[in-house]
């Protein structure tokens, strides 16, 4: 499930929307603000601005930490080190491991 998506670029049935009072009828279960798993994989490519991935960070270390089950989030940003929340996720106490995927070799197509 994706916690950033929308009824235009979501690839499963549920997940997570700016707008959920329209998104719902599409799949939308909320925002990504007020989604907290006990359980599961997740995946969550936040809209890069540098506050939105600070308050996701701090939102999914809260709700690690309220988990005592398997819970696990794929988190898909650029490597902005100098921002604080790049190092808020990099430094986080439930960081397992980063992946850096130079950029070429990869493509991000936004929007299509």
């Amino acid at each position: 499930m994706e916690l950033f998506a929308s009824p235009l670029n979501s690839r499963y049935v549920r997940f997570c929307s700016a707008f959920p009072d329209v998104d719902g009828a599409f799949g939308s279960v909320g925002t990504a603000w007020t989604f907290e798993p006990t359980s599961g994989s997740f995946e969550a490519n936040p809209p890069f601005a540098d506050a939105v991935i600070e308050r996701m960070a701090d939102h999914l270390e809260g709700v690690l930490g309220r988990s005592d089950e398997p819970l696990s989030f794929c988190i898909v940003v650029p490597k902005w080190e100098s921002t604080v929340g790049w190092r808020r996720l990099k430094g986080g106490a439930f960081c397992r491991a980063v992946i850096e995927v130079k950029q070429k070799d990869h493509y991000y197509c936004e929007g299509t």
